[in-house]
């Protein structure tokens, strides 16, 4: 029997042109990748010998149609579609995972990161769920994945409970600041701010300025006013917290790194990349040893260190962050959680600026799809990511050019061809698109 052999080492021209065509084509029974670069070069190849060689400018352009198109499928394809030696899992049924009903009877939804047989549910279910479920966070958040809904339903829900609350007199101080965070959250900074000012009132008349829980308030309302653009209240109420942090609660707290993490993101915004680089690489820093390379906040300072470094144009560090916090996110949340989806738009994002669009590509298109499902089609995010698909096609497009252009000024069109067939790296990678 036969070895096998890696496409990537394959002889691809004695495949073509000699006896091993047959034997590749027997390897490829078992090993499907090889399939279309046979059927790629074995075409352009039939057509280059019909072309004839007076016809200069058409031979050229199946030239560049065939190195884009190998390109593509070693590059993109086989990595992410991995056919060797594995059969097409057939299409899973869908059910509901409370009545069972089947998508042929009701609509059915991926409102969480749930996976598996949880993982579909029907509109029906879903909200009756939410309104009468014994726990309270059921209203706004899957019981067995954590993972918040973030919808209209969300806020209706929690608004219903809080004038329920105030007309009977209870206790609103929890019911306030998850309905603050989630308007936050969702976008709706000028509902949200009303909200998040009167907890951290209430908070410092009951329990007082240096307590916890008062801090804690004053950091979810210095976010909410970065996100309206005022940047100097919302630094002003940083710095108050994280003082207060250290008196009460020491420097590698992970409230006070917490907080600390914030003040440098908003340093960043605001341009001084100094400051906020050394705050940020201190509480990444604590955050690590104190807490672990995979908690949640961990997770959120080695973006916003990978975000520096991108603002920094440090291209390579920033890469390297982002594909650090990706891989955490993908183990603790889930690929299908939304703050993995955003990070995977965003290191697709950078990719694509930074002028890798074979690796940018698959990402740009999980996230898209990602986005598209859990959020909707028309949520910014969303339309954010389909902006990113479409421009990396125009870039596509822009490289197919310059290939064109520069297979034009050769003189000899069969090099180009050999070059093809052999795939010679240092060749080929070291040529100026």
């Amino acid at each position: 029997m036969t070895s096998e052999v890696p496409s990537s080492e394959v002889p691809l021209r004695r495949c073509l042109f000699g006896g091993e065509t047959l034997q590749l084509w027997r390897r490829s029974q078992t090993r499907a990748s090889f399939l279309p670069e046979i059927f790629c070069i074995g075409c352009v190849f039939i057509l280059f010998r019909l072309v004839p060689r007076s016809v200069v400018s058409e031979r050229r352009a199946f030239m560049a149609a065939a190195l884009l198109a190998l390109e593509s499928w070693r590059r993109y394809l086989v990595p992410i579609y991995p056919l060797d030696d594995e059969e097409e899992e057939e299409e899973e049924e869908r059910a509901c995972r409370i009545c069972y009903a089947g998508d042929d009877q009701r609509l059915l939804v991926q409102p969480c990161a749930c996976r598996g047989s949880s993982k579909w549910i029907c509109t029906v279910c879903l909200e009756t769920w939410r309104r009468t479920g014994e726990k309270e966070t059921a209203a706004y958040r899957c019981g067995e994945c954590n993972d918040e809904y973030r919808d209209s339903l969300s806020l209706e829900l929690l608004r219903e409970r809080l004038e329920a609350e105030r007309t009977d007199g209870q206790a609103t101080n929890t019911t306030l600041g998850t309905l603050a965070l989630e308007l936050h959250v969702q976008g709706r900074y000028d509902e949200a701010e009303p909200l998040s000012r009167e907890l951290l009132e209430r908070r410092r008349e009951t329990l007082g300025i240096r307590h916890p829980a008062t801090l804690m308030s004053m950091i979810n309302h210095g976010m909410l006013l970065q996100q309206k653009g005022d940047l100097a209240a919302a630094e002003s109420l940083y710095r108050e917290v994280i003082e207060g942090q250290r008196e009460t609660l020491g420097n590698r707290h992970s409230d006070t790194l917490y907080g600390m993490s914030k003040l440098g993101h908003l340093l960043q915004v605001k341009g001084d990349f100094a400051a906020a680089e050394q705050l940020l690489l201190e509480a990444l820093e604590g955050q690590r040893e104190t807490l672990g390379n995979r908690h949640p906040r961990t997770l959120n300072s080695i973006g916003d260190l990978g975000s520096l470094s991108e603002a920094k144009g440090d291209l390579a560090a920033a890469e390297l962050l982002y594909r650090e916090l990706l891989e955490g996110q993908r183990e603790t949340f889930g690929s299908r959680h939304q703050s993995t989806l955003f990070s995977i738009h965003n290191l697709g994002v950078m990719l694509l600026d930074k002028g890798d669009l074979w690796a940018a590509m698959p990402l740009l298109r999980e996230a898209q799809k990602g986005l598209g499902d859990a959020l909707g089609l028309q949520h910014p995010a969303t339309l954010a990511s389909t902006d990113a698909l479409a421009l990396l096609v125009q870039r596509h497009g822009e490289k197919l050019a310059r290939m064109t252009t520069a297979i034009d000024k050769a003189n000899d069109d069969l090099d180009w061809f050999n070059l093809l067939l052999y795939r010679d790296t240092a060749g080929f990678d070291s040529i100026e698109w």
